[in-house]
């Protein structure tokens, strides 16, 4: 019996990805485009995706949020990280790019009226992956080096739109983030099917 439907938003790096991680975690969980569901806008009032409902009335919103009851219904928790340490850094990068990281691509996108502005979130993005590229020069996966995570999951629905932004991705420039990016596509069910979209 399904434990409740997620609504997602197909377009958005935010919920794009979150159908082939409940796939990933064999939960028995409704997927729903949230513009094909009348039940959506009665629940959700703010129109925000994703989001969560179940049948007794308990409801949510926030990716990040999500993400964990997702976990907390899944009995291999393994894409959160195995230990607490793990886990922690599992948080910490999934808090990297949904607030530092976005914001500077919504800066870019809808913030930014001049160019001067967007050149500057255009410049603060490249050195958010300039970072992330650093930190890949010392292991294979984004928060925990010996195995995928959400973490690396969810960056990677974000990754062409934080590339465009940038202006671009070339292997020259972020030798590592290339490689990971490669690595996942090749690798992990989430990406593969990220790839297919």
């Amino acid at each position: 019996m399904s434990k409740g439907t997620l609504f997602i938003k197909p377009a958005s790096p935010r919920s794009n990805w979150l159908d082939a991680l409940v796939k990933t975690l064999n939960i028995d969980v409704d997927v729903v485009d949230y513009s094909k569901s009348e039940e959506y806008a009665k629940l959700f009032p703010l129109k925000k995706t994703p989001a969560f409902a179940d049948s007794e009335g308990y409801e949510l919103t926030e990716v990040l949020a999500i993400i964990e009851y997702l976990f907390s219904l899944a009995s291999d928790k393994t894409l959160r990280g195995v230990t607490n340490k793990d886990q922690a850094q599992v948080m910490r990068w999934l808090s990297y790019v949904n607030q530092d990281m976005v914001n500077t691509w919504v800066d870019y996108l809808f913030v930014a009226k001049t160019e001067d502005a967007k050149k500057a979130a255009s410049e603060q993005q490249a050195e958010q992956l300039a970072y992330i590229n650093s930190e890949l020069a010392t292991r294979s996966w984004l928060a925990v080096d010996g195995y995928v995570t959400v973490a690396d999951e969810y960056f990677f629905s974000w990754y062409a739109g934080f590339a465009d932004v940038a202006g671009g991705i070339t292997s020259a420039k972020y030798p590592y983030l290339t490689k990971w990016h490669e690595t996942m596509k090749a690798k992990d069910v989430v990406a593969k099917s990220l790839s297919k979209l």
